[in-house]
């Protein structure tokens, strides 16, 4: 504490691109600041080769070339605010993946319950219906992905990405989770945001071409801001793979381990 947040997070970048781990970084910083990440970045390194991303450079009419700039070009890092990050559509198989690991978390919550009696039948069913739409969204996701590929529209995939860093990632924490139980602080309500939906999505594109946990990085000076269940969710983005390896595939699997309710 004290050192700088925003240079270490210039001094990791670029030391990994020194050695060769890391080719192009998305680094994604708050609205209100993350010019000042560009700006900062340029100072420390002015030999770096860094875009800035703007609102209006995503815009409707817009995104499509600046789509095709970042992946044309050997950019060091790209900066965009977090609310411009959802402007990148998603990668078709990291999409699929996403899918998948909200089935195998529903159908692990069913399965838990089973044993400990806890959801109600209209919690069940909810759980199961959710199931059921996420199952159908899976079948026909490379349909849909597919027809926009054909009109040519890039995807987050295709702009070359192999790092990412999240500036105030604790912005990003309301992911989605299902539990079976009922007012655990630290988790929100559990809602889907398509921002966190999406960098979810960018994530796994990152882990699968680092081959495991690799390759993304989250910066914040409040990492756990309410509650220690929230450290679940830090672990649910950056280390999937070790994760699984514990056969722990959903939050209530974590707390049975981690946690206790008091």
């Amino acid at each position: 504490v004290g050192f700088g947040k925003t240079l270490t997070m210039a001094m990791t970048t670029m030391k990994k691109i020194e050695l060769g781990l890391i080719k192009k970084e998305l680094i994604v910083g708050k609205n209100a600041n993350y010019k000042e990440l560009y700006n900062d970045y340029k100072e420390a390194f002015p030999k770096g080769k860094f875009l800035l991303v703007q609102e209006k450079d995503v815009s409707i009419s817009k995104k499509q070339e600046t789509f095709y700039r970042i992946m044309n070009n050997n950019y060091d890092a790209v900066f965009i605010a977090h609310s411009s990050l959802i402007a990148f559509p998603p990668a078709p198989i990291q999409e699929q993946e996403v899918l998948r690991e909200i089935i195998k978390d529903l159908s692990d919550t069913l399965l838990l319950n089973k044993e400990d009696k806890i959801l109600t039948s209209g919690e069940v069913n909810r759980i199961q219906r959710t199931l059921e739409d996420n199952e159908i969204k899976l079948k026909y996701a490379t349909d849909i992905i597919n027809s926009k590929k054909a009109d040519g529209v890039l995807t987050f995939d295709d702009l070359k990405f192999d790092s990412i860093t999240v500036d105030e990632s604790h912005d990003f924490k309301n992911l989605k989770f299902v539990t079976k139980h009922t007012r655990v602080a630290g988790l929100g309500n559990g809602a889907a945001v398509q921002k966190t939906d999406n960098l979810l999505n960018y994530i796994r594109n990152i882990q699968a071409k680092n081959g495991g946990d690799k390759g993304v990085t989250f910066a914040s000076g409040t990492t756990i801001s309410n509650s220690i269940t929230e450290m679940y969710l830090l672990f649910k983005y950056l280390i999937p793979s070790t994760l699984a390896d514990k056969k722990i595939n959903n939050f209530d699997q974590w707390a049975r381990m981690f946690a206790r309710k008091t």
